[in-house]
């Protein structure tokens, strides 16, 4: 069996066109019905990967909240695409906690949450000391919105 190098490479062959008006306008509208479908159906997948992100974020939270293991954690991609922009972060030395940028940060994204306790983030107020404490993962955090401000009754 001849194949064609077209056929082993399995390269889309353009769809033929009817030449009749009726069935030219059915499948157009085919075509543009599909593509409706389409976008549709990716922002719905979009919607379910954030929603999966946030529940795997916010179990996780519960695990260390409950004194379990640090890993698994999720990625740092997910935690972004949950909402939790960023990560509080408490010294070991002098118990300052400080919330830093996750986007901020120069790591991969399919990096796990939980390896920031080990990168080596120290804390700038005992930066001075010779010795520099590794900062404590706390969790995360979503950013903060205010709310609407109160308004005076004239």
């Amino acid at each position: 069996m001849d194949r064609s190098r077209a056929e082993m490479m399995q390269i889309p062959r353009k769809p033929h066109w009817p030449m009749s008006g009726g069935d030219r306008k059915a499948l157009a509208k085919a075509i543009r019905e599909a593509d409706g479908a389409y976008s549709v159906n990716k922002e719905k997948a979009v919607r379910a990967r954030s929603e999966a992100a946030r529940f795997e974020c916010e179990a996780w939270h519960a695990q260390i909240f409950q004194g379990g293991p640090m890993y698994p954690s999720p990625t740092m991609a997910d935690a972004i695409l949950a909402g939790f922009t960023g990560a509080e972060l408490q010294c070991k030395r002098c118990n300052t906690t400080k919330t830093i940028d996750l986007a901020a940060i120069k790591r991969p994204p399919n990096m796990p949450i939980a390896a920031l306790d080990d990168t080596g983030i120290t804390c700038k107020v005992c930066g001075p000391q010779r010795w520099k404490l590794r900062a404590r993962l706390l969790g995360l955090r979503m950013p903060y919105t205010a709310g609407p401000s109160p308004t005076e009754d004239e």
